[in-house]
């Protein structure tokens, strides 16, 4: 223990006790000292008997201090000290205080603490209300992480240090690529906010993201896509059939299609002219044959008051885009495609099945809710009746979930839970069974990834006919600029590296049929007859003619004798 000097050269007021920890040298303050202390300041000496007194109390709270300090701390002493480390780096870094703490709970309405300190600072987020949601979910799921491991502590978000933010982003580690990037940005952006001074904040903003795992969308072939036409119209799904045109056609992605306006359409020129969504980009089309007699025929089936092309569409990628890629899963499983492995052509035997009137329907579920053997509470009973009432009105389980204010799960739930109760056929689903296959076809989805739900990417889908107008267009010896105006990408090697796909057939007919005259020199005669008879004749002319052209005065008996080779009979 010992007594402080000022600068004036008189003893501070309180006693301090001294100690040494990791080899750096710490003081304290004890108590207030009182009476006389000796007179030369040697404090090895005795002073009056008040402060003898207040040397003996000192004492008593230095040894304390000690055997505190000696003694294992508890996880709440850990994280006060923490916490009081990163006020003084704040002081320190930013010369300001912490302005209250955030403390990590759930409220009494059972919100969550952080997410309300956030949006109160922030105010507004620029993203959609659905996305806001999202992120309030991510926000709320790490408070949960933290109660959990901390559950009898009052946590201060501003004490956690980074081995409680890494073992959350640890914790979910079964996600996709996508949604621990999207976890790890949502954290960092609430701890910049609230606790920029924690160690936890320069973990999460020092920490990489993941790299995506790049799926490569399969393409359709030119006899694929009319394939998938006729099936679409054959199941009676017109609108998947116009949508496959329009997509084929143009290149354009989901939302352009959906969204079409016909003011961005114009027969006169015989273009389509339109802005896209995701780059904003200006796209002019010229308009295939196929294409102008699909628009036409939609011009005149259309109302008079028709802003969308397809405003069937335009109304369900509002509610659920994903309806969309299901119903055209639907035309290509119908057609052998399938996850597992599904082959071969269908055997359509109906497009939907026999559905029980909706009076027979209703007095069946009445009768059955008001059945003993029903153990549902009052609540359920209600909530369930009316769901199928609404659904048999035509609804879907989207806008009847909208209507009811639930969750398009839980209504589905209602919908099987009361057609097992009825053994009454209420779900509206399509029949397509599959016969033996005479030919091979790929699946609709990549591989699930090891652990975590993570949703399988789409192999096959609306994006792949971008990739096979694309290929079209190259097949047809289209300007790679050109093609790049069409598809609205800002530069030609996007285009090359997401959308040239190398197929047999595109390497064949690029590389395989154009065989220089050193490589043809010393072909066996097998050889050349093969080629001859796999090439057609207009591949054979084009031949012919390059390797006359490769000709001079050493090899031109050598190269009419290839050319009759490759001309044949």
């Amino acid at each position: 223990m010992t007594l402080l000097k000022g600068r004036n050269g008189e003893f501070l007021s309180k006693w301090y006790g001294r100690y040494t920890l990791d080899g750096k040298s710490r003081k304290f303050a004890l108590c207030r000292w009182e009476g006389t202390p000796p007179t030369d300041g040697d404090l090895s000496k005795l002073g009056d008997e008040a402060f003898e007194r207040s040397r003996a109390r000192a004492d008593a709270l230095f040894k304390a201090k000690m055997v505190s300090l000696s003694a294992p701390r508890s996880e709440e002493d850990l994280k006060h000290t923490e916490y009081m480390v990163a006020r003084h780096r704040l002081r320190a870094n930013y010369k300001k205080e912490l302005s209250g703490e955030v403390i990590v709970e759930r409220e009494a309405d059972g919100s969550c603490s952080v997410w309300r300190r956030f949006m109160q600072s922030v105010g507004s987020l620029r993203c959609s209300e659905r996305q806001a949601d999202y992120y309030r979910v991510i926000v709320e799921r790490f408070s949960d992480f933290i109660l959990s491991r901390y559950p009898e502590h009052r946590v201060c978000l501003g004490s956690l240090n980074e081995g409680d933010v890494q073992a959350f982003m640890t914790s979910i580690e079964g996600l996709s690529s996508q949604t621990w990037n999207v976890h790890l940005v949502v954290l960092r952006k609430v701890f910049r906010r609230l606790a920029s001074y924690s160690t936890a904040c320069d973990w999460l903003v020092s920490a990489p993201r993941r790299s995506k795992e790049e799926i490569s969308r399969e393409i359709f072939s030119s006899r694929e896509i009319m394939e998938i036409e006729a099936m679409a119209e054959r199941l009676g799904d017109q609108l998947v059939h116009s949508m496959v045109i329009i997509a084929s056609c143009t290149g354009l992605r989901l939302k352009d299609i959906c969204l079409l306006q016909w003011k961005s359409v114009d027969f006169r020129s015989n273009r389509i002219s339109l802005k896209t969504y995701k780059t904003g980009g200006l796209v002019g089309l010229p308009m295939w044959p196929s294409l102008n007699a699909e628009l036409r025929r939609l011009w005149r089936l259309r109302k008079p008051d028709a802003v969308y092309v397809l405003p069937d569409a335009a109304d369900q990628y509002k509610r659920n885009p994903g309806a969309l890629l299901d119903r055209l899963h639907r035309v290509l499983f119908a057609l052998g495609y399938g996850g597992d492995g599904a082959k071969g052509q269908p055997d359509v035997t109906g497009v939907l099945p026999e559905v029980c009137p909706t009076e027979e329907v209703i007095e069946r579920v009445q009768t059955a809710l008001k059945s003993p053997d029903c153990d549902w509470t009052e609540r359920r009973k209600g909530k369930a009746l009316e769901c199928v009432r609404r659904y048999l009105d035509g609804g879907t389980l989207q806008q009847v979930a909208v209507a009811m204010g639930a969750s398009k799960s839980r209504v589905s739930e209602y919908v099987s839970d009361v057609e097992k109760l009825t053994g009454a056929a209420i779900i509206r689903k399509p029949i397509v069974s599959l016969i033996v296959p005479p030919e091979e076809r790929g699946g609709l989805r990549s591989e699930k990834p090891e652990g975590g739900r993570a949703r399988r990417a789409s192999l096959r889908g609306w994006h792949s006919f971008r990739g096979s107008f694309v290929m079209a267009a190259k097949e047809m010896n289209a300007d790679m600029d050109a093609i790049k105006k069409c598809m609205g990408s800002k530069t030609v090697e996007i285009i090359l590296e997401h959308y040239i796909k190398a197929t047999p057939q595109f390497m064949d007919k690029g590389i395989g049929q154009h065989v220089p005259v050193f490589a043809l020199a010393t072909a066996p005669v097998e050889t050349e007859r093969a080629l001859v008879n796999a090439t057609p004749l207009e591949e054979r002319i084009r031949l012919a003619v390059n390797l006359l052209k490769q000709a001079n005065l050493k090899t031109w008996k050598a190269v009419i004798a290839q050319t009759l080779e490759v001309l044949g009979d």
